[in-house]
C-alpha cells in the first residue's frame, strides 16, 4: 500500500526534491478539496447507498482531514511527500517526520485526473517500472 504525508518545517530535513509532491498553500487546497468532496458524497447518501462501514470511513477521512487543515494552516512552510510503499525504509523517515495523509487509491479516486506513476516517487518507478 502506498501512502503520502505531510511534514511541518520541511527546511529542518534533508528531504530531497524528488519525493516533494506539493509545498505551501496546494497542501492546504487539496485537503480543503478533499474534505468538500468526502462531505458531499456523505450528504448525497441519505438513500440506502452506501453502507456503515462506508459512512464511517467518510466520516472519518473528514475528521482527520480537519485535523491535518490545522496544522497545516499553523505551520507556514509545509510539504506534501510523494506517495511511498509502507514496507519502505522511506515510508519509516516519512512517518517521524509527519502525518500519514492518504493512500494512494483514494488519491486517485478523489482526483481522477491524476496518474498514479506521477505521484509515486522516482524510486517507485524505477523498481516498479524498470525506468
Amino acid at each position: 500500500m502506498f501512502y503520502n504525508f505531510i511534514i511541518t518545517n520541511p527546511k529542518k530535513y534533508s528531504l530531497s526534491e524528488s519525493d516533494i509532491l506539493v509545498e505551501g498553500e496546494k497542501c492546504l487546497m487539496i485537503s480543503n478539496k478533499l474534505i468538500k468532496f468526502v462531505s458531499s458524497t456523505i450528504s448525497a447518501e441519505h438513500k440506502p447507498i452506501a453502507t456503515p462501514t462506508e459512512h464511517l470511513q467518510k466520516v472519518t477521512l473528514i475528521n482527520k482531514l480537519k485535523k491535518l487543515n490545522c496544522m497545516i494552516e499553523q505551520s507556514p512552510e509545509v510539504i506534501m511527500t510523494k506517495f511511498v510503499n509502507s514496507i519502505w525504509q522511506k515510508y519509516t523517515f516519512f512517518s517521524e517526520l509527519g502525518e500519514q495523509f492518504l493512500s494512494l487509491d483514494d488519491m486517485v479516486k478523489f482526483f481522477q485526473y491524476l496518474k498514479r506513476e506521477d505521484l509515486m516517487t522516482t524510486k517507485v518507478l524505477e523498481k516498479e517500472y524498470r525506468i
